[in-house]
């Protein structure tokens, strides 16, 4: 397979070889959830680059007709768990699985809770705004969330006047969308919400009232000007700081759970060469030395969403969407009602004693109910070491120790299940299966 990633000038060195079937793994545990075996074959006759773009998707995001089906029955609703349910039957079925794990990135980036917002429509169209401008230029998607309903209302900006700003919206505009701590002071923010006022929900759509409106001069990040809200926000994603913040942000969701600052710098001068297009950055970032560095295998703590998905397409077994959404908040994620407007940590926090025992008891119920035969990702194998080992191999990307395979043999020939699924479902509790 070429490893040529058809681009003309590049911020990170390439990877230096041709891709090996662990690289194709690798590459695929964090593009699309699984290395399923149409995907891994695809991937290595395409090349890396261009399943990069195929994972992602077009300029408009696709969805199977019933997903879409789905999502439009469930708009109305303002139960949590019907609507998680209904993003997680599209994840499954997706042809584009990492158009919807940017799309997961951002939605615990610019965080709105429906507990607070009350409208499950505003919730489900920013999650469709996300997955239409996540992968493009950051500054038109921040610029657009600034109009999203859910967040103006999840922070108050549809309350905030001339005469009395409202400050929650630009406190996180600076400190969590963009710059991040440490690059603004609270004069800026309080600059930046006179800015911002006069943003509204009418007939529940954004309206700007001219009348509401701060139009005075002001002054941010030591910059004097009429500014206006797209000014605020032009600015601040403009700032070298949020090249940077937004660099280790996708360090942690597809590389590592600990970057470290050269990474960090990296990947940050790969967001500016590339003008803050995100195509361009995933691009770069997944046919690079850096994202296929030893070090970064296996070094990301699966999301309760990731690990869902991951071992449904293991299994080829997928439980009712709506009994997923219900094992995803056991686990300690609740799809759009986040529990505060930072979103989940992720990493290591994943890994409560609470979480890893709902991690199990979901695990083990799907694995208890057999798979799909036509769906079913990992190889046909039968219940010896022979067949624990192969599918050690192609559900954890590796093989455990000798005694941990002989521990896995014994659980495997205790189920009821058919050999195939006794042996997945048991090599799906290792431990391994918790970091892709």
């Amino acid at each position: 397979m070429s490893s040529s990633v058809g681009v003309v000038s590049r911020t990170l060195p390439p990877l230096s070889r041709d891709p090996t079937r662990d690289d194709v793994d690798h590459f695929l545990r964090r593009t699309a959830f699984f290395p399923t075996f149409e995907l891994r074959e695809r991937t290595e006759r395409e090349g890396l680059a261009a399943s990069v773009d195929r994972l992602l998707g077009g300029a408009e995001p696709s969805a199977p007709e019933e997903a879409t089906a789905i999502g439009a029955s469930v708009q109305a609703s303002e139960d949590v768990e019907v609507l998680a349910a209904a993003w997680l039957h599209r994840i499954l079925g997706s042809p584009e699985p990492l158009r919807e794990r940017l799309t997961l990135f951002f939605h615990n980036r610019f965080v709105s809770a429906l507990s607070k917002v009350q409208r499950g429509r505003f919730l489900v169209e920013q999650i469709e705004l996300l997955r239409r401008l996540g992968p493009g230029p950051f500054l038109p998607l921040v610029q657009a969330i600034t109009r999203d309903p859910a967040m103006i209302r999840y922070l108050d900006l549809e309350r905030s006047t001339k005469a009395s700003p409202n400050e929650n919206f630009a406190r996180e505009l600076l400190e969590l969308f963009t710059m991040g701590p440490g690059h603004y002071s609270e004069a800026d923010i309080r600059e930046a919400a006179r800015a911002l006022t006069g943003y509204r929900i009418r007939h529940d759509r954004f309206e700007f009232s001219p009348a509401a409106h701060d139009d005075g001069s002001k002054t941010f990040l030591g910059r004097l000007g009429a500014w206006s809200g797209d000014d605020i926000v032009r600015l601040a994603v403009e700032h070298p700081g949020t090249a940077r913040h937004l660099g280790r942000a996708l360090l942690r969701h597809f590389v590592t759970d600990a970057p470290g600052e050269p990474e960090i710098e990296a990947v940050g001068r790969l967001i500016v060469a590339q003008s803050g297009n995100l195509r361009a950055v995933l691009r770069e970032l997944f046919t690079s030395d850096l994202f296929f560095a030893s070090a970064h295998r296996f070094a990301l703590t699966r999301s309760p969403v990731d690990l869902v998905v991951a071992a449904s397409l293991a299994l080829g077994r997928i439980l009712p969407p709506l009994e997923g959404a219900r094992h995803l908040v056991a686990m300690g994620q609740s799809l759009l009602d986040a529990p505060s407007v930072k979103g989940y940590e992720g990493g290591a926090a994943w890994r409560s004693p609470a979480s890893l025992l709902a991690r199990r008891s979901y695990l083990a119920s799907l694995a208890e109910r057999g798979r799909e035969p036509a769906g079913a990702a990992a190889p046909e194998v039968s219940r010896d070491l022979e067949g624990v080992t192969a599918a050690a191999q192609a559900v954890l990307g590796r093989v455990p120790p000798p005694d941990e395979l002989a521990l896995l043999l014994r659980l495997a020939r205790k189920s009821k299940s058919e050999a195939t699924s006794s042996v997945v479902g048991t090599v799906l509790l290792h431990p391994w299966f918790q970091v892709a």
